[in-house]
């Protein structure tokens, strides 16, 4: 104190000095502590407005607002240095000071919402779609300057809308600087979609019903056709187009032709003495008689498909068919160019071959499976059951001293249930 006093007597002007000198420290540091920005954490304010949807006939409102809530919790976590307002406090806000923010989409509008708000910063944006593409964009503006600080726009290629959320995580975490997550594509099982057009091949079986032939008396002779003969079954050699409906893919239109036999051996002269055993007799036996019938089938079909599985679809539809003896005659017998001749008992008879010609439509019911263990080849696996039914029958005229006389030497219904079975190549 005692320096201090004797410095003053020295230097009179030393307190107006140490005073302007004192200034001098002090104020910077005052000015430095004024300028030091408080904690953005207790002043800051900030908001998320509603996207603006620019595809309002591809893009649903409630998508639009659940994917602005999405949003506002994501902003809330990469940019956590301010005080994010609710959807509900904004528009009690804003409704109270009557404010008009359905129209409200460009940046000079936004500025004003958020001086309305008091708040600093305010996120807005798009979201667009073009084909399958999504486009969100999204920015903050800063409501002092009214400029823009960050923007970001991803685009999400055939995007769902369920992928929509990871678009707009990685659109908030590319405005902020951080390093954006992958848009992953979740595994999506396609709605099965069969191929429209096959072609195929394959068989067909059917039961034959057959009757035993009578016994026809010829005197002297009993004339009866031996049941060995005759026997077999229908089968049949068929192919076709199959084609799917292109306004209902489940079902199938079906046009096939199929080339049917039935029968089995051939009857000679000597063969119809079955009846009057131990005859003895001489014959031209070089012609000899098929027994059974051959013939064309055409059908035409509707039927409903659908999935069992994976590899396996089934099917059931309604359909008409047309029968035809394949030697087509334009009467309804038709007389064959088999002629035996038989010589017994010192009496020489002649046998002459008749054929019935069938002819005739029907409508029938189908059902059956299909494996497909590749998009583009199927086996099918079916059954079908006429409704109408149709009987062959097969005669010979036996001329002799005596005169003519009809001889039955084979009779059997068409199938009304057949299986069919094919390979088809779709394209």
């Amino acid at each position: 104190m005692k320096l201090y006093k004797r410095c003053l007597k020295s230097f009179p002007h030393a307190s107006s000095v140490l005073i302007l000198a004192s200034l001098a420290v002090i104020s910077p540091l005052n000015a430095f502590a004024q300028e030091k920005p408080a904690s953005p954490a207790l002043e800051a304010t900030a908001a998320v407005w509603d996207l603006e949807n620019l595809s309002k006939d591809t893009i649903s409102n409630g998508t639009i607002m659940a994917l602005t809530q999405h949003i506002r919790v994501k902003v809330f976590g990469v940019l956590p240095d301010y005080r994010w307002l609710e959807r509900g406090r904004i528009k009690e806000v804003l409704d109270e000071q009557k404010f008009q923010a359905s129209g409200c989409t460009d940046q000079s509008c936004a500025v004003e919402m958020g001086q309305l708000l008091g708040a600093r910063k305010m996120v807005t944006g798009s979201l667009s779609k073009t084909g399958g593409t999504y486009n969100l964009t999204l920015s903050v503006i800063d409501i002092e300057t009214g400029l823009v600080d960050k923007n970001a726009s991803e685009v999400c290629p055939d995007c769902t809308e369920g992928q929509l959320y990871q678009l707009a995580e990685k659109t908030v975490l590319s405005m902020s600087g951080r390093t954006s997550k992958r848009i992953t594509a979740p595994k999506i099982t396609k709605p099965w979609k069969p191929l429209g057009i096959g072609i195929f091949i394959g068989g067909s079986y059917g039961l034959n019903n057959k009757a035993e032939t009578p016994v026809t008396t010829y005197n002297p002779l009993a004339f009866k056709a031996d049941d060995t003969f005759g026997s077999g079954n229908q089968v049949g050699l068929n192919y076709g187009i199959r084609y799917r409906l292109w306004f209902n893919p489940k079902y199938m239109i079906q046009l096939e032709r199929t080339s049917l036999s039935a029968g089995d051996g051939s009857l000679g002269a000597g063969d119809l003495l079955a009846g009057s055993p131990g005859s003895t007799y001489t014959a031209n036996d070089d012609n000899r008689i098929p027994l059974g019938y051959t013939g064309l089938r055409v059908r035409f079909g509707v039927s409903r498909t659908g999935k069992l599985s994976e590899v396996f679809n089934w099917n059931a539809g309604v359909g008409i068919a047309k029968y035809s003896h394949a030697l087509n005659p334009e009467v309804g017998d038709l007389q064959t160019q088999t002629n035996l001749q038989l010589t017994t008992g010192g009496q020489t008879y002649f046998v002459r071959h008749y054929s019935k010609h069938f002819d005739f439509s029907t409508a029938f019911l189908s059902t059956g499976v299909e494996w497909k263990p590749h998009p583009r080849v199927g086996w099918n696996l079916s059954g079908s059951c006429n409704i109408k039914k149709e009987t062959i029958v097969q005669r010979v005229t036996i001329t002799g001293p005596g005169g003519s006389q009809v001889f039955e030497i084979w009779r059997s219904k068409i199938p009304a249930l057949n299986i069919d079975t094919f390979i088809a190549l779709y394209f």
